[in-house]
């Protein structure tokens, strides 16, 4: 059974089912998992469907009787006992079809997320399980808190700027080495001066679980004798009885979470976040800023086959096509790689957009200046419009603005095309993110510091490389490894049928495709040979013909054997070859 099907089924029968058995009165949890077990009569299949030892069927129930909560359909206390209220008995003699009941909740939840939910949020990950020895999770999820330890601080006030909580941690913590010292004040400066109310949090509990919550209040300051907790906010945890299976989150949260950090900025997996929180309480969701239904999609998985007329359209085999887009979802990376004038670019966009559309494609193009920070991130000049004054800014490269859009519409897929990949150098333009292009479920910390990055399995990457100017023998291993290769050359097809299909149907003479083998064959480097775009023209006059080998091939040709170019130019002249392409004799000698 699919999982938000597993969910939904789940709900809808044992939202009800709770909200009846409560009329008699209250219940603990565990007595109503076993009336809803009852009622659900789950069967073996089901039953072995476990997150943390409990039954996911249980779970997704739990989630639904939170959303009952916040609504204000049940009350529930610190020892587990569930009762109803008046607007619960009301709702479950209105809403008589178990599907209606669910949506009326999800409904009312999402308004009441909407009246809750300040106009930016950040996520947050937190650690709890392992204090200087022990784990609060317990009384975290009890009491409604998390928290920081920070015995070695005076009282403080939690207004206190950012420059002033700075200079605080640096003599209180003046005891730890330099890099200990700047990573405990970073997280004093983000508990008290960024994370907000509104913020959300997550955090591991003991068996590895993750709960999920919202931060209610201001950071407050405890008695040194809770050394483990000084620094508070209360926290309204949206799953306290049941943690969600880590193995079930999104790879990219999962990544997150494996960072050593106590407290770390995860907001860039706050939609995934929600959209954990909202599986199985409808089709629909709260959206992230404002609480809207709108329909949560499933997350793109791979590409289908393109329709055969995109194969036609470009020239290329329909075969051919359907291993190149079976090569990009096996490796997610693909090179184009040949002569000049085989079309790479041409194909590397037109197969994008036939794939993702236009509006999701980007093309960057590599040289040999480019680097990581024009690819990734990096600091650039910026001028302050009131005082004139200069400073550096970090600002993303196209990388970092694609990767961030791919995460924010996991249900789309996007697709960077790379021009003229091998003309810079390859591994100090991606740096540490040539681990992701292997790794897309693993999180790196980036040169420039900030949330550890993830690649997005829906970002894809076709790149070209152009031959004449490196083969892909002076690659390195870790460089190939990464990618797939399909090689676009004159001799082979697609590339070898090119110019004679296009030629015959503009109705247009062959004696271009004859002449371009012509060409090649008296070319002895494979790598050197010419590709058909050259002569991709709707005039096929001697004269136009001519025009284009003087300035375009001839260049080409002299740069290729610039050491024999002198012993070698008759034997690429254009008349004679001409000549043998049309079968007319030649005038010259």
């Amino acid at each position: 059974m699919a999982e938000r099907s597993l969910a939904v089924e789940a709900q809808s029968l044992g939202l009800p089912t709770v909200l009846n058995a409560l009329l008699s009165g209250p219940r603990h949890r565990l007595e109503l998992k076993d009336i809803v077990e009852h009622a659900l009569q789950p069967d073996d299949a089901l039953r072995a469907q476990l997150d943390n030892g409990v039954e996911r069927w249980w779970n997704y129930v739990a989630w639904g009787s939170t959303t009952m909560s916040k609504v204000g359909w049940i009350a529930k206390d610190g020892s587990g006992t569930w009762s109803i209220t008046d607007a619960g008995r009301a709702a479950l003699a209105t809403f008589t079809e178990p599907d209606s009941l669910r949506r009326e909740a999800n409904r009312l939840y999402a308004e009441w997320r909407k009246s809750t939910l300040p106009p930016t949020r950040r996520g947050w990950l937190i650690r709890g399980s392992s204090v200087r020895g022990a784990s609060l999770i317990h009384q975290w999820l009890e009491e409604g808190f998390c928290s920081l330890a920070a015995s070695q601080m005076p009282a403080i006030e939690m207004d206190i700027d950012k420059k002033a909580l700075v200079e605080l941690a640096e003599v209180a913590y003046a005891h730890l080495k330099h890099n200990e010292r700047v990573a405990k004040t970073g997280e004093l400066v983000d508990f008290i001066t960024r994370m907000n109310v509104g913020d959300v949090v997550l955090t591991t509990g003991d068996e590895g679980d993750v709960f999920i919550g919202d931060v209610t209040g201001q950071a407050t300051y405890i008695d040194s004798d809770e050394s483990r907790s000084n620094l508070r906010r209360t926290v309204d945890w949206r799953n306290p009885e049941d943690g969600i299976d880590f193995g079930a989150l999104p790879g990219s949260l999962q990544a997150k979470l494996k960072t050593g950090a106590t407290l770390a900025d995860i907001t860039g997996e706050l939609v995934a976040i929600e959209q954990i929180s909202s599986l199985g309480f409808d089709d629909e969701a709260a959206t992230e800023d404002a609480g809207t239904p709108v329909i949560v999609k499933a997350a793109h998985v791979a590409f289908a086959p393109l329709d055969p007329t995109v194969a036609d359209e470009l020239i290329v085999g329909v075969p051919w096509l359907d291993e190149f887009v079976d090569l990009l979802n096996e490796k997610r990376q693909v090179v184009l790689y040949g002569p000049p004038g085989t079309g790479k670019t041409f194909l590397a966009r037109k197969i994008a957009a036939a794939l993702v559309g236009e509006q999701q494609v980007r093309l960057v193009q590599f040289h040999p200046s480019y680097t990581y920070e024009d690819f990734f991130e990096g600091y650039r000049p910026s001028s302050n419009d009131e005082s004139g004054k200069l400073s550096l800014e970090l600002r993303d490269g196209p990388l970092r603005r694609l990767a961030r859009e791919a995460k924010e519409h996991p249900d789309q897929a996007y697709v960077l095309v790379i021009d003229e990949l091998n003309r810079a150098n390859i591994a100090k333009v991606f740096g540490e993110l040539y681990f992701l292009l292997e790794y897309r479920d693993e999180a790196v910390e980036v040169l420039y510091g900030g949330e550890p990055f993830t690649l997005p399995t829906n970002l894809y990457f076709i790149c070209t490389m152009n031959t004449a100017d490196r083969s892909i023998a002076l690659l390195d291993a870790a460089m190939r490894r990464r990618f797939a290769f399909v090689e676009l050359h004159p001799a082979k097809e697609p590339i070898a049928s090119t110019l004679p299909m296009w030629l015959a149907r503009n109705e247009l003479p062959p004696a271009a495709g004859t002449l371009l083998g012509l060409l090649n064959a008296a070319i002895d480097d494979r790598d050197a040979h010419i590709g058909p775009s050259y002569f991709m023209n709707s005039d096929q006059s001697k004269e136009r013909l001519a025009r284009i080998w003087r300035t375009q091939i001839e260049p080409l040709l002299q740069e290729n054997h610039y050491d024999r170019w002198a012993s070698l130019a008759a034997k690429f002249d254009f008349e004679k070859l001409w000549a043998k392409a049309t079968d007319v004799p030649s005038d010259q000698p």
